[in-house]
């Protein structure tokens, strides 16, 4: 503490709380020693010299030697590092009720008299000895030992205290009045004292009538005590005169020394005073630019609330359109899935259609079989039959002639026997033959019989199977006519109900898909430019926080100045109060040391005259004594010195961080000023965004149709030029990578024509040029976009494309199709399917074609319905090279040709397959394809011939 190298804080009182409660319990300190050097290193040395005695005497409880440990401690694990909670939570302290605390009557209440009773206290020695024991030396400028000890106690109503500060400003001198008052009346009394034993003294002597004597003292033998006992008491006396003379001239010298540093400190005072003046001035002056830039910070406070609500208004109206446009696709979607439902139903028509045409070609395949058969019926059956029967007639025949034969040769036989055996009798042979001749011709009979049964039964189903065979084919002519009948009416109705559905679908869809687009476009654009001022703004107010929370570090640095200089302030007006209350103490002191020494005069005058010798060795004394007390106050007055010398230097300081902290302030008056001009631009940005946005809301309501778009789920989208920088959320449209710039400003304001900021750009699906329709062919840097309106062309084609930007819309309107002459332009683009790389046998896969520029560009698809395709061509067929003859005869009637509503095989050189998905397909393939090619077969031909 004494060298600076410490600090006075809450945790020495603890320190010296838990030294008291070691006293109060064990009845002496527990550093105690015979010198102050001793009691300094055991107190340094507290972590080995701490103890408590061992004597069995003292019943002290662990809690409370618990309590003195963790107060004697190092200052890292003392008590009180969390305030009261640390005692409140300790044990010793169980069961006090700290609420109550200061109201609770104490355990043990002295009994006193008056306030002034000091019976309770133990008696001093009654002679004033001068305390030797001084704090170590050291070589520190300012030990502070003769400054006032203010500030270290604490009472809750003590001036000293943080609680009654403010009214003690005369609390020292009153303090310092009190005691030398006291000692004045100490000194009155021991004075009046001894007079008293004095005069008793001189009156005992001249009753016994002996006159003191150093020589005659113990010639008498009877007053030997009474004498001895005398002369102990002069000596007392003298020895307190000498004391008292000590004290006189010790008071003289302070008062002249007194003297001598009342003038210089007079002097410093006023040069204090013409200092203090100064930095009063100099306070006052920055105390005024603190409150100019606290004014200004509240000023940025109140233009921050108020870009923050205008933040706030902008998100609100982006939210409103952001919910907008959330109702708008709601109704798209309710839109699509109509779209959906009836594309659905057209789909089941056609396959309704595809069934009856079915069974169309089924019934004309059975009505082809039944006239067949019944051709063949008409020539083969009868003849058939009739070859059949003849065979059988011939067969039987021959059947009937061989029984003939046999006959005959039976009869021959029998008329041979006949002959052999004339005269005979008939034998059993003979008869068994002529029974066997007999059964033989009942059996060829029978045959006969049957035979001619056979022949009619068969004729006669025949004839039946001929006459159901004619009815079945009058029924199926009639069925045939009557489904041919039924499937002209069907095909009728579902080309009226087609074409009438997709007619309305389409235009109905049309309308709504551009409106939806238009929204679309214009909800984006906004709420990108939306994005862009939400971000400008947060940057803005993230940099303006940054500037306010420098700007309140600065004024709290300046303010922990202007307290650092009012703590010097009044550190300097007590050390002066101090010094005036010195000088007025020790005038006071002198005048009563001047009172004493004329008394103590009368005294000596009047009392016993001491010896040569006594005199010789008092004055020789006095000399020592006060050589003492001179060297002792010019050490103080060095002291002294160097304090008014240290405080001097701490004043140049403190002045020149005065002038730093206003060049400190004058920086920060630039810096608001910035602020606010930085504030001021970012209002007028404001409110021109607030009309952007009112502009913005006015043209919502106002805003036309946008650009076609196709809807079609299986129709193929358009290669979309820069214009569109939205796509469908099905994904069947292509989008270009190019967004444009939509104009914001109110609709009744012409757009002022500028010249177009073409830049040469990349893009990353195929786009077609907006000027002459064709293809931007490769990989990077196909062609230019206009920055500005976002018009995209080929960079040949920047001369050619009118000046005024944005392009007006009847500039951009190119007729349909492509040039014939020429071959420019984009006849179609769409899906198709392509076989395989191995042959149409390993299937089919999509690509997306684009006929342009007599040329077919194929580019390829990612697996995804919606993906877009690849900016890589791969492959390019020229349609200008030799096409096969039979494409003449099947472009006469294509819809009737093509089978499967696809396209017919259209082979050039390298024999490319295309299948397109749907006939829909070919309504837009088909016109300007078929006038390409029908171009390109004429012209073969005439080669040709």
């Amino acid at each position: 503490m004494e060298d600076g190298k410490g600090r006075y804080g809450a945790e020495c009182d603890w320190w010296s709380l838990g030294v008291c409660m070691y006293e109060m319990l064990y009845g002496e300190t527990p550093f105690y020693a015979e010198s102050l050097v001793e009691t300094y290193g055991k107190i340094m040395n507290h972590k080995n010299c701490f103890d408590f005695p061992d004597d069995p005497s003292f019943q002290v409880s662990e809690e409370a030697k618990d309590l003195m440990r963790r107060l004697i401690c190092s200052p890292e694990c003392r008590l009180g590092q969390n305030g009261l909670e640390d005692f409140k939570n300790h044990p010793w302290f169980i069961g006090v009720n700290w609420a109550t605390i200061r109201e609770t009557e104490a355990p043990y209440i002295p009994e006193v008299s008056s306030p002034s009773d000091t019976s309770n206290f133990d008696v001093d020695e009654p002679d004033l000895k001068g305390s030797d024991s001084v704090p170590p030396s050291s070589n520190s400028v300012f030990s502070g030992l003769h400054l006032p000890f203010v500030g270290f106690t604490f009472s809750s109503k003590s001036r000293l205290s943080g609680f009654g500060v403010q009214n003690g400003i005369d609390y020292h001198t009153e303090e310092n009045n009190y005691i030398y008052e006291q000692r004045i009346q100490k000194l009155e009394h021991d004075k009046m004292d001894l007079q008293r034993r004095l005069r008793e003294m001189s009156k005992f002597f001249k009753q016994q009538g002996i006159i003191f004597d150093g020589e005659d003292y113990g010639k008498n033998r009877s007053t030997e005590a009474e004498s001895r006992k005398l002369q102990d008491e002069i000596n007392t006396l003298r020895k307190r005169k000498s004391e008292l003379e000590m004290e006189t001239s010790k008071l003289r010298k302070e008062h002249r020394d007194m003297m001598c540093g009342k003038q210089e400190l007079d002097s410093l005072q006023d040069e204090k005073i013409l200092r203090l003046r100064e930095l009063e001035k100099a306070l006052r002056f920055a105390k005024a630019e603190n409150d100019e830039l606290h004014r200004d910070l509240m000023d940025c406070h109140e233009k921050l609330k108020l870009q923050a609500k205008d933040l706030k208004d902008a998100l609100g109206q982006r939210k409103l359109a952001m919910t907008e446009y959330a109702e708008v696709s709601d109704k798209l979607s309710e839109l699509r899935a109509q779209k959906q439902k009836l594309s659905r139903q057209v789909r089941d028509k056609e396959e309704e259609l595809e069934t009856a045409m079915q069974k169309i070609d089924l019934l004309r395949q059975d009505l082809r079989k039944a006239e067949k058969f019944r051709r063949e019926m008409n020539v083969f059956q009868f003849e058939a039959r009739i070859d059949e029967a003849q065979s059988e007639a011939t067969k039987e025949r021959r059947l009937r002639e061989r029984t003939e034969e046999y006959a005959h040769h039976l009869e021959d036989e029998m008329e041979a026997l006949k002959q052999r055996h004339i005269g005979r009798a008939p034998s059993p042979v003979h008869l068994e033959a002529l029974q066997e001749v007999n059964r033989l011709k009942m059996e060829l009979e029978r045959m006969d019989l049957h035979r001619n049964e056979a022949l009619t039964e068969q004729q006669a189903r025949h004839h039946v199977d001929i006459t159901a065979l004619h009815e079945q084919l009058r029924e199926a002519d009639l069925a045939i006519e009557a489904m041919e009948r039924e499937i002209m009416t069907l095909k009728e109705k579902i080309e009226i109900t087609r074409s009438e559905s997709t007619a309305e679908n389409n235009e109905i869809l049309g309308e709504l898909k551009r409106a939806h687009d238009k929204e679309k476009n214009i909800l984006q654009e906004e709420n990108r430019k939306l994005e862009l001022e939400v971000d400008k703004l947060n940057q803005v107010v993230s940099k303006q926080q940054e500037d306010r929370h420098k700007t309140d570090d600065d004024i709290n640095h300046l303010k922990d100045k202007n307290d650092s200089i009012a703590k010097w302030e009044s550190q300097v007006s007590e050390i002066i109060q101090w010094v005036s209350e010195e000088k007025d103490a020790r005038s006071y002191l002198q005048a009563l040391a001047i009172k004493m020494t004329e008394e103590l005069e009368n005294i000596k005058s009047s009392g016993l005259t001491p010896s040569t010798a006594e005199k010789n060795w008092r004055n020789r004394r006095s000399q020592k004594l006060e050589k003492m007390e001179l060297l002792n106050l010019q050490s103080s007055l060095n002291s002294e010195i160097q304090a008014k010398q240290s405080i001097a230097d701490e004043l140049s300081k403190v002045r020149a961080e005065l002038v730093l902290v206003q060049k400190e302030l004058k920086e920060t008056k630039q810096k608001v000023e910035n602020v606010k001009n930085d504030s001021s631009k970012k209002d007028n940005l404001i409110r021109e965004l607030q009309q952007k946005l009112d502009s913005a809301g006015d043209n919502w309501d106002s805003a036309g149709a946008g650009d076609e778009a196709d809807v079609e789920d299986n129709q193929p989208p358009s290669v979309t030029s820069s214009k569109s920088n939205a796509s469908d959320n099905s994904g069947e449209m292509l989008s270009a990578p190019v967004s444009p710039i939509i104009d914001t400003r109110p609709a009744h304001l012409p757009p002022k024509p500028k010249a177009h900021q073409f830049l040469v750009r990349t893009f990353v699906a195929p786009l077609k040029c907006n000027h002459c329709t064709s293809l931007m062919v490769g990989l990077i840097r196909q062609g230019a976009v206009c920055e500005v309106c976002g018009f995209a062309c080929h960079v040949v084609c920047q001369e050619k494309v009118p000046a005024m930007c944005p392009v007006p819309p009847d500039q951009t309107k190119r007729p349909v199709g492509i040039d014939p002459t020429r071959g420019i332009g984009t006849a179609y683009e769409g899906y198709v399917k392509v076989p395989k790389p191995g042959g149409v046998k390993k299937g089919w896969m999509r690509q997306f074609v684009v006929v342009c520029d007599f040329k077919l560009f194929l580019y390829d698809l990612a697996q995804d319905k919606s993906a877009q395709p690849y900016v890589c061509v791969s492959q390019v067929l020229d349609m200008r090279r030799s096409i096969m003859k039979y494409l003449k005869t099947c472009l006469m009637g294509p819809c009737s040709k093509i089978f499967n509503n696809a396209f017919d095989e259209i082979q050039f050189s390298s024999q490319k397959f295309l299948t397109a998905f749907f006939v829909i397909y070919l309504s837009g393939f088909y016109p300007d394809f078929s006038e390409l090619l029908m171009r390109i077969i004429k012209k073969d031909i005439l080669d040709d011939n």
